[in-house]
This record gives structure tokens, sequence and C-alpha cells, in this order.
């Protein structure tokens, strides 16, 4: 079922838009790993879905898109994490430390749902505690333009999107004592990279970060304002 419905977006995706896989180097080829991104438009989750080849991939999903019959029987055939937002959602948490286990590439939001400007808003810290607890890779990854695909499209244009994959990274161990501030401090640091990794116009709250700098590589894309 993955297959067809990959392959049906693959064609969607052929007739309507030029895609673009920056960093395809940087996909672990197994293992259970991280896939984080940025969150800006309905076209992310199928542009990743078809880019990214990895056989076995799962994603969270807010749980009211289960109220929808249509969304919750083909997202129930791609391997969703249902995820209660705004909550500590313990059945989801044990979910996808599972997944993870199992060699699973898991797919997360660290804002926790779409950016409405398409630029980067501050991370929710459960990105930092399931990382960290999983004890598996981080694979930034970011999506370009999908905020103007819409956009693109009632002007008979076909957008040119792109996700650009970084490479993966682990975050050290929690040390005992201040877990909220290691917590806060690991977060940042996930949405640096995938910062570094975006033109300027997403970057959003963290374009003007103290550290930033430490993560923008000195050619490409990344480093050009936009």
């Amino acid at each position: 079922m993955v297959r067809l419905l990959r392959a049906a977006f693959e064609i969607v995706h052929r007739m309507l838009s030029h895609r673009e896989l920056l960093g395809a180097e940087n996909i672990p080829a197994s293992g259970g790993c991280l896939l984080v991104i940025n969150h800006m438009s309905l076209v992310d989750a199928p542009l990743i879905f078809t880019l990214v080849k990895r056989p076995r991939v799962a994603a969270f999903v807010a749980a009211e898109y289960r109220r929808s019959l249509f969304l919750r029987w083909l997202l129930n055939h791609t391997g969703v994490i249902w995820v209660r937002r705004g909550k500590a959602d313990r059945t989801a948490l044990k979910a996808a430390l599972k997944a993870l286990s199992e060699g699973v590439m898991l797919g997360v939001a660290p804002e926790g749902t779409r950016s409405r400007n398409g630029s980067l808003q501050p991370a929710k810290t459960g990105i930092a505690f399931l990382a960290t607890n999983a004890n598996v890779p981080i694979v930034p990854a970011v999506v370009i333009n999908t905020d103007r695909a819409f956009a693109e499209l009632r002007r008979l244009r076909r957008p040119v999107l792109k996700l650009r994959i970084g490479p993966p990274f682990k975050l050290p161990p929690l040390r005992p004592g201040q877990r909220s501030e290691q917590l806060q401090i690991h977060t940042e640091e996930i949405m640096l990279r995938l910062a570094a990794l975006l033109p300027y116009r997403h970057r959003g709250v963290y374009s003007k970060h103290p550290r930033l700098a430490e993560f923008l590589e000195g050619d490409g894309e990344a480093g050009l304002p936009r």
C-alpha cells in the first residue's frame, strides 16, 4: 500500500511541480533515526514521502485528522503515529520509541504545527526529549518554497519545491539535574541546524540567534539572504 501511495503522489508531483532533492547522501540507508523538518504547507508531507525512499518510514500526525474517515484510512496506511497536540502523549511517545528501535525513520515537525508565515516558529522541547531517550541520529531536513506552491499553481505555474537534507548528528545524553534547561538548549541546536539549511526568509525566530553562525555553511544556498 505504501508503494502504491508513493507512486500516486509521485505522478501528481511530476505533473504539477518541479522537485529538487539536495543532500540525499545524508539520508541513512538503514537504522532508526529522526527526520526533523520544518512545516509550512500541506504539500510538505507528500513531497518528503516521494523524495525520501526509505522502505520503513513513519511520522507524527495530529490526532484531530482522524475525524476525517478518508484521511484516517489513508494515513493509517502510511505508518503514522497519532499524537494529541498540546499534551504529554505517553502513548505516542511509546509508539515512537518502539518504531525507532525497530529501524524506522520517524518524521517530526518540532514546531508542532504549520507555520502561517513560512518561517520557523519556536519549537517544542519534546523533540529533544524524544531524541535523547531514543539515542538515535537526528537528520535535519527542510522544505523550501512549499509555502508558495498553491499561489504558483493558481498562476498556472509549476512551483519549484526543494527538500534539503543536512548531515545527521546525535545529542549528548541528559545530565542529572536542570533537565528543562538542557532540553531547551538541545531543542535550540536542532532548530538552528534547520535554520542554517534554510534561505533567510524562512529562518524566522532563529534568524538572529547568536549561535546561528556556528551552523551556517560558508557557501551554498543556505547562507544567502532571500
